[in-house]
């Protein structure tokens, strides 16, 4: 099988299970705390499966330190967004712009060129998903709920490249996912829980009643989102994973009550024919 349709196989399925994580993030009344508790959870099973991969080199160590600080700060920008305006407003913003971004990034950075018939389905990606959030009466967005998801979306294409680049000095994909989970998921866990102790004992264990049983879900899109890195170039791929914009507003839909409407159908379809288009382009 060809690489490049493996990795996309393999963002499209992190897409549907990131987006179905963010969904139940919204949903929850504690949002720190409820993805705190997936991160931590994720991070433990992570350190017992340390034995079988070992300690990283020094040169993927920086990658990882990185990532803590990326990650950390996405932590918070995504849940501030998501306190501020619908998912289905700020979540296409922050998911439509990092493809774009992390194009820059890649080509800065990891020295990826894209072709031209790439560049243009890489664009016209980008403004389906930011199509996707255009305020309307229903769910107008505030201009803070838009800095956080700008922020978000510059924190996303730079965590994307980070660890792309991560992956590719690590002796195997699972073991920079493994390391992954266990030096950066667990710190940020840690550091959350303790911001939020206050409201410890009396949120955790109903957040953790729905964010243990399903820590699976975001070890899986973010852990395929790691293997597919090690496999192709940055941008398509971080476009790809982005479709999880429109999984989020048919989960948005079905589990939040937020409108979809027949503006967001059409724009499914063209989303579709771009990333034919991205994928004919290899």
């Amino acid at each position: 099988m060809n690489t490049m349709f493996l990795a996309a196989g393999l963002m499209l399925v992190s897409a549907f299970s990131h987006a179905l994580f963010n969904a139940l993030t919204k949903r929850s009344k504690d949002k720190v705390l409820f993805r705190a508790t997936f991160l931590g959870a994720s991070g433990l099973m992570a350190l017992t499966l340390l034995p079988l991969v070992g300690l990283p080199s020094w040169e993927t160590y920086r990658f990882l330190f990185v990532s803590v600080f990326i990650h950390g700060a996405y932590f918070y920008t995504t849940i501030a967004a998501f306190e501020r305006a619908d998912m289905g407003v700020v979540y296409p913003i922050m998911r439509g712009l990092a493809p774009a971004l992390a194009g820059v990034i890649a080509f800065l950075f990891l020295g990826e060129v894209l072709g031209p018939w790439q560049l243009l389905a890489l664009a016209g990606i980008c403004m389906v998903l930011i199509a996707f959030a255009w305020p309307n009466r229903r769910a107008p967005v505030s201009s803070s709920a838009l800095v956080y998801a700008l922020i978000s979306a510059v924190l996303i294409a730079g965590y994307s490249v980070n660890d792309a680049a991560g992956t590719r000095t690590a002796p195997s994909a699972f073991a920079y996912i493994i390391w992954f989970f266990a030096f950066v998921s667990l710190p940020i866990s840690i550091v959350a829980m303790t911001l939020s102790r206050k409201r410890l004992r009396a949120n955790l264990w109903r957040e953790a009643k729905v964010a243990l049983p399903t820590s699976f879900i975001g070890i899986t899109s973010f852990g395929l989102a790691l293997y597919a890195f090690s496999l192709a170039p940055v941008a398509p791929l971080v476009a790809l994973r982005e479709t999880s914009v429109v999984f989020g507003a048919l989960l948005a839909t079905f589990l939040l009550r937020e409108p979809f409407g027949v503006r967001r159908i059409m724009l499914s379809g063209v989303l579709a024919a771009c990333l034919l288009l991205l994928q004919s382009a290899q």
